[in-house]
């Protein structure tokens, strides 16, 4: 076990041999500018965390970190990731939140072991059509961004089970999202959305959709084949009506639909026999 002092100098000196016995370094919070050199000589490392220092680039000696399956470089200072993580090809979890990213490069498409993705809370305006071939990804978080529109590429990450993508600027969902077909939490809230595609209707094992506060005037009647489906979130936007379908989503516990202009529950909304909680205030219902 290294004391500190031992910590210190190895951080402050540049050491010619390597320590293959090191498969994890920790050196988070400790206010660094730069990932010490001695790190890429650790060619057996597959945990590396520095979450929450004050990096401005990672060196392209990253490349050396061959045997990498999970990277931990969110709460920094990033302004982009270099093109030679396209060497990091055994990595499957890759944490670059809360950092100034204004863009990912085309090369993350070369980490196709990745299964859990955090580029959230950053700048980045978009996604390259190469997420595309990290069929392997898992969950994909990438809100809080200025995101306008997500790739049609989307549909090949068909082991997607999560997808945040809430807190931009998105206009649309590409209709390929309907091939996500393991999908179970979509999270698309606080965009400018105007409509959900019928192909929504495809995510048959969705249990969770939220997408309120966009501008969707409809739900789609394709909702009817969301049988999974337990919450779903669609207040503060500009919906007119609910499709009779509603009354489909036998496993529907909650549903808020406040704040929109709608006029008239179905009466098959009456058909969700395990409805727990849900709220149609702020809407223009008229009495029957």
């Amino acid at each position: 076990m290294w004391e500190y002092r031992d910590f210190q100098t190895w951080i402050q000196n540049d050491c010619e041999e390597t320590d293959e016995t090191i498969i994890g370094l920790d050196i988070s919070n400790n206010n660094l500018s730069n990932i010490p050199k001695n790190a890429f000589k650790l060619r057996e490392l597959k945990i590396l965390e520095c979450r929450s220092n004050a990096i401005k680039k990672l060196p392209n000696e990253i490349k050396n970190l061959r045997k990498i399956q999970t990277m931990n470089i969110s709460n920094n200072f990033l302004t982009k990731l270099p093109k030679e993580i396209m060497y990091l090809t055994e990595l499957k979890v890759l944490l670059c939140n809360n950092n100034c990213l204004e863009e990912l490069p085309i090369e993350i498409g070369c980490l196709t072991q990745l299964e859990h993705f955090d580029c959230s809370s950053n700048g980045i305006v978009t996604i390259p059509n190469e997420i595309g071939l990290l069929v392997k990804l898992k969950a994909f978080y990438c809100h809080l961004n200025h995101i306008r529109k997500l790739p049609s590429e989307i549909e090949y990450l068909t082991e997607l089970t999560m997808l945040y993508c809430y807190g931009n600027k998105i206009y649309e969902l590409p209709l390929t999202i309907g091939n996500l077909n393991k999908l179970e939490c979509l999270f698309v809230c606080n965009n400018e959305l105007r409509e959900l595609p019928n192909e929504i209707g495809n995510l048959s094992r969705l249990k969770i959709l939220n997408c309120f506060n966009n501008k969707l005037t409809s739900i789609p009647e394709t909702i009817e084949f969301l049988t999974q489906l337990k919450a779903f979130h669609c207040q503060f936007n500009k919906i007119t009506s609910i499709p009779k379908e509603i009354g489909c989503l036998k496993c529907l516990e909650y549903f808020y639909c406040d704040d929109n202009l709608i006029t008239y529950i179905p009466i098959e909304f009456s058909q969700c026999e395990n409805i727990i909680d849900y709220d149609f205030s702020n809407n223009p219902l008229v009495k029957s």
